[in-house]
């Protein structure tokens, strides 16, 4: 949902921010960070793009919140703080360089 409404609204939206989600319509991927555990079932086949992609190895998409496993997602090789300790750092990291280049 929230890629739709980035696609619909450009002009409204510096930057989109995914966890264990991809970009669906045409927001462009160079404005947009994805992040994603490499136990997330079946996300990778809707990935279409290389920019600013994070993988968490062993995480999966239950894990970037606190409500329990999610029908068909492996269980993850890493701890929940883990897993939300790295995609914290990648959205930082992302933030950082994208008001570095709006300088």
């Amino acid at each position: 949902m929230a890629s739709s409404y980035a696609a619909n609204n450009q002009d409204k939206i510096d930057g989109l921010i995914l966890l264990g989600a991809y970009i669906y319509g045409d927001f462009p991927p160079v404005k947009a960070l994805t992040i994603y555990g490499t136990l997330n079932a079946n996300l990778e086949e809707n990935i279409n793009y290389t920019d600013n992609i994070v993988f968490i190895e062993g995480g999966n998409h239950a894990q970037f919140g606190n409500y329990g496993q999610q029908k068909g997602d492996p269980p993850a090789t890493i701890s929940s703080e883990e897993q939300q300790d790295i995609a914290v750092q990648a959205i930082l990291d992302f933030i950082k360089e994208r008001s570095e280049k709006s300088e």
